[in-house]
This record gives C-alpha cells, structure tokens and sequence, in this order.
C-alpha cells in the first residue's frame, strides 16, 4: 500500500511540473548585451516597451494555457 501510495504521489507531482513550467522575465544587465533574470540579478532593467520571456521548460499542449495566462498577466 505504501509503494503505490509514493508512486501516486509522484506522478502527481510529475503531472504538475509539467503542467506549471517556471517562467522568467529577463532584463538588461548594464553595460552588457547579457539579458538575466530580474529576480536573480536585482541590477537587471526591463527594457522599455519589451517583454522578454524565458520558459524553463518545453511548451506542450497540456501546459500552453498556463504559458499563455502567465505572460498575459
């Protein structure tokens, strides 16, 4: 009961990884043409007018909407 219990709960956990990829925006270092992540780099600026998007997984048709929804927001 215990071996199917952690399978289950892995395939969910799969499941949700899948469905729910991280997604990043990214922004300028100065003085590089280096484009990072604004969370990580607190020095990074958005570029005026732009939104670059980075998704840290493959786009699948179970997970498009959740892309899609994010970006949008």
């Amino acid at each position: 009961m215990g071996a199917f219990l952690g399978v289950c709960i892995s395939f969910a956990i799969i499941l949700h990884r899948a469905t729910s990829p991280r997604i990043a925006l990214l922004g300028n270092l100065p003085g590089a043409t280096l484009h990072r992540n604004i969370e990580q780099y607190p020095e990074a600026t958005i570029v005026p007018g732009i939104l670059i998007v980075r998704v840290d997984s493959a786009i699948y048709f179970s997970n498009s909407n959740c892309v899609r929804e994010r970006i949008l927001i």
